[in-house]
Formats: structure tokens, C-alpha cells, sequence
């Protein structure tokens, strides 16, 4: 299965890469999965219409929301990001295997590798994490030895079956509650699987500092590419593919829409914490 987790701010993006795995990613069996935080019909309807194969929706339910709603977000990483965490235990046991991608990556070539290669003990397989922070910073502030492998969480290869029949996701939530973490659910995975992480190598989540003309998956780590912002090289062929979708017409977003998603971020965030507090109180005796 390929699989991302999205919201209703992520579907262009979602329905563009879905297009570009299934037009070059040479995995004409493999079943295309979107678990989806509020999405409307009209969203999936423009989504499969613009893919051109097959998906299978799952809509993000009150169970889900239990283990999620309340963890922290930014103007970035919405609730949705979470949701991966839940992929293996909601697919259905089928599924032994789970490729997850971000809603913002690009696949350029043949991606079959990633649903053969052996994964051996290994409960992730991924590519190190390139930006700004250092491995070394991110792994200190884990309590972890400065050269362990981190990896992106925005390509995975997942045994669906030994996360499963371990538990996984409930050792996830249980590290989220337990303390703040800079980079979320990524932090989580990187600790969780530390020494059973198969490291991939940079084509396959080329994030920053690659030659991404030999990539055969690109990661819009910055600005994404349905920006003015972006100036990433592989923009070109982003918007190629968003010609033949639902989307072909829809303006870049502005600076001030991001402007704007970040407030309407902010007041969500007060909301929650109004909610959390008259939750709270009511279960008092």
C-alpha cells in the first residue's frame, strides 16, 4: 500500500503526488490510501478524479481524534501529521507493508524498490534528515549519541505487521504525552525504532542538498511548491503535473494566505485549550 495522511489544506498536494506515483513510480498493483482529516466529498471527488487509478479514503474518526487532538501543532505541521502513526493499525491486516509519503514530495521515477527491499528486524526504513539542524543537535536533544542514524519521517517504508504486533502506535502516543518534542511525531519515530531504522539512501527522500535531477523522489521540505515562494528546480515539473488535475487553474498561494492560515491556526489553538480546560473540569468529582 501508499499511503499519506492529509487535511483539506493538503489535497492539491496530495492528489499531485498520488498522480506522480502513479504515472512514474511503476507500482501499477500497489493500492493508493489517503487517510484524510477532514475531507469533504467534494475534495475526494477532485483528489480521485485527478489521480487517474483507484483510492481508498479513510476518514480520521473520534477514536483517532482521542489519541490525537489534543497534541501540539504549528503553522506547519497540522493534527494530520499524527495520523501516520495510525496508518498500520487501520489499513487492515492485509497490508504487511506500508510505503507512507508526505502529501508535499514528488515522485520522479521507479519507486517499485521500496516495496521489495528486505527490512530484515527493521521496523522503518527512511533517509537521513537534512536542514538546518545538525544531526548531532537533533540526536542530543533525543538523549541520543550524536552520529545514530535520524531519518525524515516524510519517506517510510513500514512492516505493517511487526508495528502492529507490537503496539506501536500506543508507544508512540504514550512518548508524545510524556514530554515536548521539536519535531513532533518524527522525533517519536527516530526514538521509538532507534537501532531497527534501515537507513535508504538520499534519492529516495532528496530533501536540500542533493542533485535532485538524479532523484527519484523530491521533498519539498520549504516552500511548497503551490507557492509564489518556491524556487525549488523541480517546481516545473510539479505544476506539469497539476495541469491534468483538478487544481490546473488554481492560483499559487500567496504570502498572505499563509498569513492568514497562520492566524486561523492561532485561534484553533485557543479554542482546544478552552476545550481541554472545560473537559478537564468536567470529569472532577
Amino acid at each position: 500500500m501508499l499511503a499519506c495522511c492529509i487535511d483539506r489544506n493538503y489535497a492539491e498536494l496530495a492528489a499531485v503526488m498520488l498522480r506522480s506515483a502513479h504515472l512514474n513510480g511503476n507500482i501499477p498493483d500497489v493500492e493508493f490510501c489517503i487517510l484524510g482529516d477532514g475531507l469533504r466529498t467534494r475534495d475526494k471527488d477532485w483528489i480521485q478524479q485527478s489521480v487517474g487509478r483507484p483510492i481508498t479514503f479513510i476518514d480520521i474518526d473520534e477514536a483517532m481524534l482521542r489519541d490525537i487532538r489534543y497534541l501540539r501543532t504549528t503553522n506547519a505541521w497540522s493534527r494530520a501529521t499524527y495520523a501516520r502513526l495510525l496508518l498500520p493499525d487501520y489499513v487492515g491486516e492485509r497490508h504487511s507493508r506500508i510505503v507512507y509519503l508526505d502529501a508535499d514530495t514528488l515522485v520522479l521515477g521507479d519507486m517499485s524498490h521500496l516495496f521489495t527491499v528486505p527490512l530484515g528486524d527493521h521496523l522503518i526504513a527512511g533517509v537521513q534528515a537534512r536542514g538546518q539542524t545538525s544531526l548531532r543537535d537533533m540526536n542530543r536533544r533525543l538523549g541520543r549519541s550524536d552520529e545514530e542514524f535520524y531519518f525524515n519521517a516524510g519517506v517510510l517504508v513500514i512492516d505493517a505487521v511487526a508495528w502492529r504486533n507490537e503496539k506501536a502506535s500506543d508507544r508512540c502516543f504514550a512518548l508524545l504525552h510524556s514530554g515536548q518534542f521539536s519535531f513532533l511525531d518524527q522525533d517519536v519515530l527516530n526514538l521509538l525504532v532507534s537501532g531497527r531504522a534501515l537507513q535508504l539512501g538520499w534519492q529516495w527522500n532528496a530533501q536540500m542538498e542533493d542533485d535532485y535531477g538524479d532523484a527519484v523522489i523530491v521533498h519539498f521540505i520549504h516552500a511548497k511548491p503551490n507557492s509564489e515562494e518556491c524556487r525549488h528546480p523541480q517546481q516545473r515539473a510539479y505544476l506539469a503535473l497539476r495541469a491534468d488535475t483538478a487544481w490546473a487553474n488554481a492560483p499559487l498561494r500567496s504570502k498572505r494566505q499563509r498569513h492568514w492560515k497562520r492566524i486561523g491556526h492561532s485561534i484553533r489553538k485557543r479554542w482546544l485549550a478552552v476545550r481541554r480546560r472545560f473537559e478537564a473540569a468536567r470529569s472532577l468529582p
